[in-house]
């Protein structure tokens, strides 16, 4: 087990990873006779939990192939669900799946992903605050460019973080991000390794609280991860030293 500043339950993660590895089905195993049984939400569930393995198998120090293994499942589950024509679940999945993509180097799926715009993957039934939408459109636009529009984006997602319906953490946490992608934007390394840092040192007071203590996504970082991704594809260099940001994922990947 990892040394966590928030100290997870570790026999919590190991039962879960167990339980959860049970019930996830192989890229392998998805045939058309086997998907023609499972509903409309199976695959983006299969994606999923393959992905939260992969978070539980880091935290435990399962090694690195597996937890990449992990990664790859559920990048292999997410394209089979767009294969079949199925919709992206939310905003959520979209950004986890756009980061999986690109911590794997699957620069095919990056680019079809970045390619979308908010329509293409928002759901009714999930709301989330303007600026994340925001944040989400500025991400893409910081894959695909061009540069101006990408700007642009990003200029009024910064303003939208005035806001004042937004909470603490909503605000600091999505302008944690736009400043990532600014600093992308411009190529400044330096400046892209102190947000990254800054995010990482705030990861414990975020993940203390009891409901979140045990979550499998506070194992590491995997927007921060997919940014730092994002720029070493770019020839930047990320300086970070924490175990939430496991930036040999990405040297294996």
């Amino acid at each position: 087990m990892r040394n966590y500043p928030h100290k997870p339950d570790g026999g919590f993660w190991e039962r879960d990873l167990a339980s959860i590895s049970r019930m996830l089905v192989r890229a392998d195993a998805l045939t058309p006779e086997l998907l023609a049984t499972k509903n409309d939400r199976f695959l983006y569930l299969n994606s999923g939990r393959a992905l939260s393995c992969a978070r539980e198998a880091y935290g435990l120090e399962k090694g690195d192939t597996l937890v990449l293994e992990f990664l790859r499942e559920s990048n292999r589950s997410f394209r089979k669900q767009l294969e079949q024509r199925l919709p992206i679940n939310d905003l959520n999945q979209y950004v986890n799946q756009l980061c999986v993509a690109i911590i794997l180097g699957d620069a095919e799926l990056t680019s079809r992903l970045s390619g979308l715009r908010r329509a293409d993957y928002a759901n009714a039934n999930v709301a989330y605050p303007e600026c994340v939408s925001q944040m989400a459109e500025c991400l893409a636009l910081t894959v695909s460019g061009p540069f101006d529009a990408a700007q642009a984006s990003l200029n009024t997602a910064f303003q939208s973080l005035t806001d004042e319906s937004l909470s603490r953490e909503e605000r600091e946490t999505v302008e944690e991000v736009l400043q990532a992608l600014q600093a992308i934007l411009s190529e400044d390394s330096p400046a892209l390794s102190e947000v990254l840092s800054r995010r990482c040192q705030a990861a414990p007071g975020r993940l203390r609280d009891p409901r979140r203590r045990n979550l499998s996504e506070g194992a590491f970082d995997l927007l921060a991860l997919g940014l730092a991704g994002l720029a070493r594809e770019r020839g930047m260099a990320v300086s970070v030293h924490s175990v939430y940001l496991p930036l040999e994922l990405l040297k294996e990947g």
